[in-house]
């Protein structure tokens, strides 16, 4: 009997240490799933593969273009304060003269 609730213990605890260390790292568990899609030679892998990677390719270059848009927008909408600053300027200028 006392053999029995020793290995349960020794299984129960180990089993909790491991799912606390599987649960810190969660990019080892993305590592291991790719991992296991470049390993297996079935062709269905290659394509969920090629579809993952292509999937992530378009959310980058979506965001690469929002990322330019919004700094081209933000510097255009300042180049036109500034010039609208320095007409302002230049009028009151030429008035007061």
């Amino acid at each position: 009997m006392k053999r029995n609730s020793s290995s349960r213990n020794s299984i129960s605890s180990g089993s909790s240490s491991s799912n606390s260390g599987s649960n810190s790292s969660k990019s080892c568990s993305m590592i291991e799933i790719i991992v296991v899609f470049f390993c297996s030679s079935s062709r269905s892998s290659y394509i969920i593969m090629s579809i993952i990677v292509l999937a992530v390719v378009v959310i980058v270059v979506v965001v690469v273009v929002i990322i330019v848009v919004v700094v081209v927008v933000v510097v255009v909408e300042v180049a036109v304060i500034i010039v609208v600053v320095v007409v302002v300027v230049v009028v009151v200028v030429e008035v007061i003269k």
